[in-house]
């Protein structure tokens, strides 16, 4: 899991650049007249992701595209907004390419495992299409996670998955995902979720619906399972000749290159505490 730094586009230039390319005066109408409304649900939308309370929004509860969000803005209007005037049309798509780079191609919600191809709705379109354009509620993102996210909603303070420009550093220094090392013929490692003791529940429980969310527990697993192959395969050149704790400090050193949190972090800090790999190998 990795922080994003936080797009610095106010909403009424990223509404503008996509009202831009609308045609009809109809349309735009009503996008003109809902415009203040929309700045106001963004300002609300700034202070209660600053206080990890973006779960306290009440989400649309009828899936009618004729539905009326703000003013005489419809749900169809909003998320037409994003999929047609921000993703396919200038001067919108501009702003879509600046928010895709944000996180240097790197997904932040699986700890860069994937490289972001999308643009995430932090809070889902279908259900908040008032936000459908915010920068700020949109994050680059893998279609992975993408996919595995799909609408969820969050229907309390712990069942939020982690939001890459707002979250405390503590998701993303303290160290939270741990692995586990299977020896065999074909060694594996089980990841789970391990906080912090002085961690709050709500914060622990945020980590385990974003781990979980994700599915990160297998997808960790598959990228893993090369590694460790890659080692078993490197052993006699160059684990073999170091002593137990010589590899015990190889480990280490290559556990602390990266996030606190990331897949190859976690396997490393494993490795070099299994005194058994340290010692005889993986192929025990």
């Amino acid at each position: 899991m990795r922080q994003v730094t936080r797009p610095d586009i106010p909403i009424k230039e990223a509404y503008e650049a996509c009202r831009a390319s609308v045609n009809s005066e109809q349309y735009r109408q009503r996008l003109d007249d809902g415009e203040p409304e929309i700045v106001t649900a963004t300002a609300d939308y700034m202070l209660r992701a600053s206080a990890a309370c973006l779960h306290t929004f009440q989400p649309l509860e009828s899936t009618d595209d004729s539905t009326v969000v703000l003013r005489e803005l419809t749900k169809q209007d909003l998320v037409k907004l994003y999929d047609y005037h921000m993703v396919r049309r200038q001067p919108g798509r501009s702003l879509y390419e600046r928010l895709s780079i944000l996180s240097q191609k790197k997904c932040p919600f699986c700890g860069g495992i994937g490289q972001t191809f999308t643009l995430d709705h932090y809070l889902p379109k279908s259900e908040y299409p008032q936000f459908s354009v915010f920068p700020a509620n949109l994050v680059p993102c893998c279609r992975d996670c993408n996919s595995e996210k799909g609408a969820a909603v969050a229907t309390s303070a712990g069942s939020q998955v982690l939001h890459p420009y707002f979250d405390a550093n503590r998701f993303y220094t303290d160290v939270w995902v741990v692995a586990v090392i299977q020896l065999g013929a074909d060694p594996m490692a089980e990841y789970a979720v391990q906080a912090p003791n002085t961690w709050s529940d709500e914060d622990k429980e945020r980590v385990k619906e974003h781990f979980n969310e994700y599915n990160l527990s297998q997808r960790y697993a598959v990228e893993a399972a090369s590694e460790l192959a890659t080692i078993v395969d490197q052993w006699d050149d160059i684990y073999r000749p170091l002593t137990a704790g010589q590899r015990r400090q190889h480990f280490a050193l290559l556990s602390r290159n990266g996030h606190a949190n990331d897949w190859k972090q976690a396997l490393y800090r494993a490795l070099s505490q299994n005194p058994l790999v340290c010692r005889w190998g993986l192929c025990r």
